[in-house]
């Protein structure tokens, strides 16, 4: 897909949009659709597009991930998760539903906003302000993305991590293939787990690297820790690199679990920096997730900042 094509896709469909760059290398903002970014270099689309879920979007029926690059709250699940208030999964209505503002923006750079009422797994009302700050570089190869992902608790009431647990988690989808992968530098066993079902035949070690194959046929979930540096996804078929690198956390803010448990256990003592998910269906998602404070009260910032960068090669190993 173009540039102009999502543009005409999302205007055919009465869905605001804000446009930071160019239709030929920036980055769509999908204002009505959880405040997704869809990354453009040299004309095409590089992010995952579903239409059906853009078609869709204000009608009755199954949630469909839409692709680009989403602000979710975590933890998914767990009794402090924000997708298991109903006993079932679900996206929250006040995250699916929102219109992200453009409360400011030049030619490269843009902040969208929106107020997203939140509902943990335990019944607790977690009000909050969602906001997306991002900058667009281009470089030699491709382009150069930084976002600051900003969660702020507006709520009168103060909790405990123990009683609400709330961090910024950013995920980016895109389409994949036989032969896609994923990078990263080699760490402590102890900073890599499984969120789903055993990964183990699908990734490996080599040259100081953990290799992890992303090729949308095995759904599985990876968790990495704070030992990991940068993560980065190859996509061979199309020439692309795509790294991902999370700044460690500002001081006062302790990374999470994120997992998707179920909503009558507690969350484990995991910190999460980075995620990887590989679907079933032709998909996969590159994740950074940002922390929590010991404490959350009124005006406390949940905030991540995010570098992704995208960049043409002439080959890559599948």
């Amino acid at each position: 897909m173009t540039g102009n094509e999502l543009v005409a896709l999302l205007e055919k469909n009465a869905m605001p949009f804000h446009l930071i760059g160019s239709v030929t290398d920036g980055v769509i903002a999908a204002l009505s659709c959880e405040g997704r970014l869809f990354t453009v270099m040299r004309g095409e689309v590089i992010s995952r597009v579903a239409v059906d879920a853009l078609v869709r979007r204000n009608q009755k029926g199954p949630y469909i991930p839409a692709g680009g690059d989403a602000l979710w709250p975590a933890p998914e699940g767990t009794n402090l998760g924000y997708q298991y208030a109903t006993g079932v999964w679900r996206i929250p209505p006040g995250l699916a539903c929102t219109i992200y503002a453009v409360t400011r923006k030049s030619e490269n750079c843009a902040i969208i906003e929106t107020d997203v009422d939140l509902i943990n797994a335990d019944g607790l009302g977690v009000p909050t302000h969602f906001r997306r700050e991002c900058a667009i570089q281009r470089i030699e190869t491709g382009l150069r993305i930084r976002t600051v992902e900003s969660i702020v608790y507006i709520g009168t009431h103060s909790h405990s991590r123990q009683e609400c647990l709330l961090a910024p988690w950013s995920l980016s989808q895109f389409d994949v293939s036989q032969g896609c992968h994923v990078v990263c530098p080699a760490a402590s066993p102890k900073s890599l787990w499984d969120l789903y079902e055993p990964s183990d035949s699908l990734r490996s070690e080599h040259d100081g690297l953990w290799r992890f194959a992303t090729e949308g046929t095995t759904r599985y979930q990876i968790g990495l820790g704070p030992d990991v540096s940068w993560i980065e996804l190859h996509l061979p078929d199309r020439g692309l690199c795509i790294r991902r690198h999370a700044e460690l956390l500002p001081t006062g803010l302790g990374y999470t679990d994120i997992a998707d448990a179920p909503p009558n256990v507690k969350p484990e003592t995991r910190d999460t920096r980075y995620s990887i998910f590989n679907g079933n269906t032709g998909f996969m998602e590159i994740e950074a997730a940002g922390g929590c404070p010991a404490i959350i009260e009124q005006g406390s910032e949940l905030r991540m900042v995010v570098t992704t960068e995208f960049r043409r090669v002439s080959s890559i190993t599948a």
